[in-house]
Order: C-alpha cells, then structure tokens, then sequence
C-alpha cells in the first residue's frame, strides 16, 4: 500500500458516467438486497424459528460499521490496481467469494453458518460502497453530487427489479442452489465492469494524518444533533420493530417464492419509490420534523390494524397490504430522517458527519428487527405489532411538543 495524495477533481458529469456509476452500484445492491429479502425468506421456509430469521439483521452490523475503517480506504491504495478500483475489485471479490459459500450450506442445517456468512459479505460490500463513494466523488464535482445520488438510487431500485423478477421469480420455485448460481452470476458482471473501469486517482482529504475513525463523534456534543438522531432513531423503531415479520408473515401466508419476488420485492420496491417520491416534496413544503409526524401517523394505523386484526394464519390480503404498505413508510421516513441529518451536520464535517448519523441509525434498526423477531417468537407477532404502535404515538407527542430544530 502507498500513501496519496489530495487532488481536486471537477469533472462534468455525462451521460456516460452516470450509467457507468449506476452500474458500479449495482452489485452491492443486488447482493445485500438478496441477504434482507431473500435470506429470511429461505430460512423461514425451511422451517427456522423467528428468532434465527431475525438474527438476519445482526448481519447487516459490519456493513453498517464501515464507516470506521472508511477512513483508511481514502488514505491508501493499490499502486498496480488503481488507487480506488483495487479497494473496489479486493472487496467486491471477498463479497462474491463469500456468497459462493452459500452453495454449500443450506437454510434448514445451516442457518448459523449462513447468517455468519452473510455477515463477512456485508463487511465486504461495506468496505465495497465507501471506494465505490469515494471514486465517484473523485470523479463529479459537487455541482453533479445529485447526479451521483440519483445514480445510486437508480442501482437498488433495478437491482430489486432483478432480485425480484430475475431471481426470485424465475430460479426461486427451483431451489436455494438455483438461487444462488443466478446471484453469482449477476455480481460476476459487476466484476468484469470494475476490471475494464478506468484507473483514476484518488481524491482523500487534504491532512489524511489527521483522521480519525471516532472523530465524527464529536457531533453529539451539540444537543440538537443528539435530539435528531434520537428522534429518527424512534420514528425509524416505529417501522423496523416488525419487519422481520415481512417475510415470515408471507411464507405463513402461503405465498410460493415467485410470488415474493413479484409482491414483496418488485412490488414492495415500487411503493417505496412512490413514498421517497411523494415525502421528498412533503418535506420540502412542511419540514421534515412534520412529515415524520405524518409518517408516525401512518405506521401508527398500520401497526394497529395488522396487532388486532393478524391471525394464527394470516390474510394473503392483509399480508400484501403490509408489504407494500412499510415499503412505502420505510422509504418515505428514510427520505424524511436523512433530511433532518443533513441540517445538523456541520459545514467542516459534512461527509463524517452524516455518515455517522446514518450508520448509527442503520445499527439501531437492524437491533429493533432483531429485538421485534425475538418477541414475536416469545409472545406472538400481534405483540410486536402493537408494540411498534406505542412507538410511533410517542414519535407524534414528541414531533408536536418538542420537535428538533433542524435546518431543512
């Protein structure tokens, strides 16, 4: 590894990059998409108990502490791969290597093996998605940082199209095995497009000696920032609660694999695109503190109606009417959180600031779907329901009588 330097690079961004950038994230979503929708899926159906498909979520913890060693990925590189792509081809290769185990294990003998699996290859797509950040920062400049965004957004939505339809409805009624080999050969392309990726430099910051992986902490000594992330963090409770239950409440239903893929993935996908869309405006008319209430006011209703009218066998209606209707809150309080991180991040620290935010608040929903999946196994799915009901109604009591005060 070598040291490099700061270069600043503002490039206009073409068609070209763009769809070249969209493509680079598609893999990681594919493949991190396939461990929340598919894995707990496959593990139900195999007969696990809610409390293994629900340490699914604990999985997903290294990806979401990548942001400690991001720090060394701006620093240093591969002098003979290219200073971003070598983090990209090292990471992406452990992530494929990893998802290649799956061939040998199976829902039903291994669950454990899996789930630590899956775990690996998070802290591999993790470590993938900073380079992945870090190139296309190196690339736009930040008139086109929304093209960027746009681009990324862009992959997991396709990337669900092709988890869903490609995967799920076309290999799922064939087995765990078949799976598997389709979602290894969709990250093989991923590889390929980062061989033939050009070998840019790279863009770390201008005094990398003075990093730090905890420096970004020291955003909580400001008590709006800390109001702000509680408050995401229990609006955020409010939807993650149960979610586990989103794929258990679909095998119980009766519902085959393809139908998953069509209803849970494609279709839960869509309704939060729909949201993101509807509450990106929704914030921008009335703050995000306000559209959060609305949300909480929504998850509330849900929440009531699936903890009083769910059943030792439950409705495929109500069921779908769940799926699609926490995708749409999932997306739309994702939109509306992030929006409040963003007025609190301070203008020095804008990077490290939301990433913190962000990967602090993904650590707290992966414990509440674990947390929900472990009651539900104790005292019932009704249970969690209402459960995550009381939380949103304090959300509302708290964004009507002492709503952080963010610059939105």
């Amino acid at each position: 590894m070598t040291a490099i330097s700061h270069q600043d690079h503002d490039t206009k961004a073409s068609g070209r990059l763009i769809i070249l950038l969209a493509a680079m994230f598609l893999a990681p979503a594919v493949l991190a998409g396939f461990i929340s929708q598919g894995l707990t899926v496959f593990l139900r159906m195999a007969g696990q108990p809610q409390e293994i498909v629900g340490l699914v979520f604990a999985a997903g913890i290294p990806f979401a502490l990548s942001f400690l060693w991001a720090p060394l990925v701006d620093r240093y590189g591969f002098r003979r791969l290219g200073y971003r792509r070598g983090w990209l081809l090292i990471s992406l290769v452990g992530a494929i290597a990893a998802a290649s185990m799956f061939l040998v294990l199976d829902p039903a003998e291994h669950p454990y093996a899996l789930i630590l699996t899956a775990a690996v290859m998070m802290g591999f797509l993790g470590t993938y998605i900073a380079a992945a950040s870090g190139w296309m920062l190196d690339q736009l400049g930040t008139s086109q940082h929304a093209a960027g965004a746009a681009a990324q957004a862009s992959s997991a939505a396709v990337g669900g199209l092709i988890l869903g339809l490609g995967i799920f409805y076309l290999f799922g009624d064939l087995g765990w095995q078949y799976c598997i080999l389709a979602l290894l050969g969709v990250t093989l392309l991923g590889l390929v497009l980062l061989v033939v990726l050009p070998r840019s430099p790279s863009c770390p910051p201008a005094h990398p000696e003075r990093l730090s992986v905890f420096a970004s902490l020291s955003l909580f000594r400001n008590r709006q920032a800390v109001l702000v992330y509680l408050f995401v963090q229990l609006m955020d409770m409010a939807i993650t609660l149960p979610f586990a239950q989103r794929a258990i409440l679909q095998v119980d239903a009766g519902m085959s694999l393809s139908e998953i893929g069509i209803i849970g993935v494609i279709g839960g996908n869509a309704a939060g695109l729909l949201g993101a869309s509807i509450f990106g405006v929704v914030v921008s008319y009335i703050g995000a503190p306000r559209a959060l209430a609305i949300i909480a006011f929504l998850a509330l209703a849900m929440n009531v109606v699936l903890a009083t009218q769910l059943g030792t066998t439950p409705s495929r209606t109500l069921v779908i009417a769940y799926v699609l209707g926490i995708g749409f809150l999932g997306f739309a309080g994702y939109t509306a959180g992030r929006s409040m991180f963003m007025g609190v991040c301070r203008d020095e620290h804008h990077a490290a600031d939301f990433m913190t935010l962000m990967s602090l608040d993904a650590v707290g929903a992966m414990i509440a779907g674990a947390l929900g999946a472990v009651i539900a196994g104790s005292v019932g799915a009704s249970m969690v329901f209402a459960g995550a009901g009381g939380i949103a109604v304090v959300a509302i009591i708290l964004a009507f009588t002492t709503p952080p005060r963010v610059a939105v």
